[in-house]
């Protein structure tokens, strides 16, 4: 299993702060701190400031790793936050899916250093990664846009955020996939590629907000799903359509 991060966009309720919500997580033995926008992935829950949500924030995982730790800690945090913030149509959900920590992807490189980064995904077992899970996510665009809000489904018209794969992916044969020098996507699409360089990581940028934990776990259960059927070799030669 992949190594997973999320990042929950909220809002205070009435009465509430950044630091007092910040005082009340750590009373409750959740070790969480007030970091910048581009701080470096650290040991432990993180608030960030988040331009797109009016008056919230974000609120960042440490890096989890084991379905068991995973859902200890969606459970902590989600209970934790219970009347305390809230979500509504502008608040979104991001899953991270730690990539190059795979040896398949890293290879004999240390992917620990932004340089290192650069390198793996340069080569071309991650360029081909990238690219199928673009048109295996692509192909299953109508099914995810009817199992997410309205407001977050790209078919439709779709939030400002999640932008849509571009067709050329979707439609990739596995020659094309092969051949590829390169793969470039905008970053504010439903999948993000510019994480990779900054820690490693795909990131799902195309689910409502949330604290509920159910759907926090569901949802990453299947993106986490998708990078595994996109990358384990005995799925190489199997098309998604």
């Amino acid at each position: 299993m992949y190594k997973i991060g999320i990042e929950m966009e909220v809002k205070p309720v009435s009465g509430v702060d950044r630091s007092s919500l910040l005082r009340d997580l750590n009373n409750e033995g959740i070790e969480i701190t007030w970091e910048s926008y581009s701080s470096p992935v650290i040991p432990r829950w993180a608030m960030k400031p988040d331009a797109s949500v009016t008056g919230g924030f974000e609120i960042v995982s440490k890096p989890l790793e084991g379905m068991q730790e995973i859902e200890h800690e969606v459970t902590r945090m989600t209970n934790a936050l219970k009347r305390k913030v809230y979500v509504d149509r502008e608040c979104g959900h991001h899953i991270h899916i730690s990539l190059l920590e795979k040896y398949w992807a890293r290879r004999r490189v240390d992917v620990s250093t932004r340089q290192g980064r650069r390198k793996a995904i340069r080569s071309k077992q991650v360029k081909i990664f990238c690219a199928k899970l673009l048109r295996n996510y692509g192909h299953f665009q109508k099914v995810i846009d009817a199992i997410v809000a309205p407001s977050r489904r790209v078919l439709s018209g779709g939030y400002t955020y999640n932008d849509a794969i571009p067709s050329h992916y979707a439609n990739m044969t596995n020659e094309e996939l092969e051949s590829l020098n390169y793969v470039s996507i905008n970053r504010a699409s439903v999948i993000n590629y510019d994480s990779l360089v900054q820690y490693g990581t795909v990131e799902f940028r195309q689910f409502q907000g949330t604290i509920n934990k159910t759907k926090i776990m569901n949802w990453m259960k299947l993106v986490e799903r998708f990078c595994a059927r996109t990358s384990d070799r005995k799925y190489k030669n199997v098309d998604a359509r």
